[in-house]
């Protein structure tokens, strides 16, 4: 399939299953960083940013990091240089930070490119923040949270936000994630009780970054699109993978066969789908995935994004528990995390291998959401300094825990002794970051939070 990015990785080629590939995804494209600018100069008429207030400024990290932001204290900011068209869905990325004191400050996307000074009916796709996140949905609002944090209590920290706009339903979606709040270790998604809420009024296209804040200040940076697709991607990380599989051939990912018996894992390449072929491969000792195949990289916190499918449900209909499965924090063949997808209802598992032994740290309890046959984008995030673990299923958050067993390590796809395939890997990562203290990594601490699948 078309690449997410410009291809990075290749991989081996071999003949296999002949499935139509599943979809590819769009890219983010930067729209302002704002580090372009010099510190200390008004917002308005740099780029393509208008405002109407002198108290909108460029102004260095407050957390000291050794780039810009832009600061508003008040009034009515935007920037005309996006564009979601209608019947598209399309993502907004950005990083939000809120000071103390009061708050009272609007984000989102407007119908117009050019919006009025604090025409509040102009925003389509509104978030708003006060003593709490809320999203306008409809005619009135609806207070964003998850089951057990609010993004808006903890103040002076950065936070990723990703809003995915439907503009063909009119929907709109919310994602959280800081470093600096242990409730969003890693990618959240941010409900009101439903999934989806809907834009303020109905749109044609979005043209529009809309901010409006009144008697409050606020901080944003690292505004990105992704005008074509949902993407979960945090696209300030680095591409260490992108590979469609579509030549047939890679480099970049090494086959690990631990089946233990005389049924291997049969990797290969299709139509451009890479599989693990072998519906009768024996599984690994105790319960590990029988074959893998690695990414080269050593990443340390990452977001994977990836299309799976599970093969036996078409090829093996008597079979159901059809499986596949990711590996990360791979340190070798006995010290990892192995993710597993099932046919079968409560086994999508989250499990810690140490010395080869073992143990669940987290499951969702409820079915895959993909034992149709059917390609699924599968979107995992992982935090090593937060130890937090995040897992997506076509958008929807599934479960969430936090494991400080492994750091950084390697990522990969495979399964316990089942056909499964996988199209459109996408790897996003920040440098393997510092060892944890000793006495940490081996507490392996897990805890799991919440689902709402």
């Amino acid at each position: 399939m078309t690449s997410k990015f410009r291809q990075a990785f290749t991989l081996i080629a071999a003949a296999g299953l002949c499935f139509a590939a599943a979809p590819a995804h769009a890219a983010f494209s930067l729209v302002d960083d704002f580090d372009s600018y010099t510190a200390g100069t008004n917002i308005s008429g740099q780029g393509d940013w208008t405002s109407n207030s002198g108290s909108n400024d460029v102004v260095v990290d407050p957390a000291g990091a050794s780039n810009n932001a832009l600061y508003i204290g008040g009034g009515t900011t935007y920037n005309d240089a996006i564009n979601i068209a209608d019947g598209t869905t399309g993502t907004l990325f950005l990083r939000v930070r809120m000071p103390d004191g009061s708050l009272n400050s609007n984000f989102g996307m407007a119908q117009l490119a050019a919006p009025g000074a604090g025409v509040y009916d102009d925003f389509r796709a509104q978030v708003q923040v006060t003593g709490q996140l809320n999203v306008r949905d409809g005619g009135g609002f609806e207070t964003l949270t998850t089951t057990d944090a609010d993004p808006a209590d903890n103040r002076n920290v950065w936070y990723n936000i990703w809003i995915v706009a439907d503009n063909t339903a009119d929907t709109v979606k919310v994602y959280a994630q800081s470093n600096g709040d242990s409730a969003f270790a890693s990618q959240r998604q941010l409900t009101s009780g439903a999934d989806e809420m809907n834009f303020r009024s109905a749109s044609t296209a979005l043209q529009s970054i809309y901010l409006v804040t009144q008697s409050a200040s606020i901080y944003y940076d690292d505004f990105y699109l992704d005008a074509s697709a949902q993407n979960q991607i945090n696209p300030t990380y680095s591409v260490f993978v992108n590979e469609d599989f579509e030549d047939g051939i890679a480099d970049g990912f090494t086959v690990y066969d631990t089946s233990g018996g005389s049924s291997n894992p049969d990797f290969q390449i299709n139509a451009g789908v890479y599989s693990q072929a072998n519906s009768n491969m024996d599984s690994g000792a105790n319960g590990k995935l029988g074959g893998y195949a690695l990414a080269s990289p050593v990443v340390g916190a990452f977001t994977l994004d990836v299309d799976i499918r599970l093969d036996d449900v078409i090829n093996d209909p008597g079979n159901v528990a059809a499986d596949a499965g990711l590996v990360f924090g791979w340190q070798d063949v006995d010290n990892f995390y192995q993710l597993v997808f099932n046919e079968d209802a409560g086994l999508n598992e989250v499990f810690k291998i140490v010395a080869g032994v073992r143990t669940q740290i987290g499951s969702d309890f409820a079915p895959s959401g993909i034992q149709d046959g059917a390609f699924h984008n599968v979107v995992l995030d992982r935090n090593v300094a937060t130890g937090g673990i995040t897992l997506f299923i076509d958008g929807l958050e599934v479960f969430d825990l936090v494991d400080y067993t492994f750091g950084s390590g390697r990522v990969g796809i495979g399964s316990i002794n089942d056909a499964a395939s996988f199209d459109n890997f996408l790897l996003t990562a920040v440098p393997a970051p510092a060892a944890l203290p000793a006495g940490l990594a081996l507490m392996g601490l897990a805890v799991t939070r919440r689902r709402h699948r």
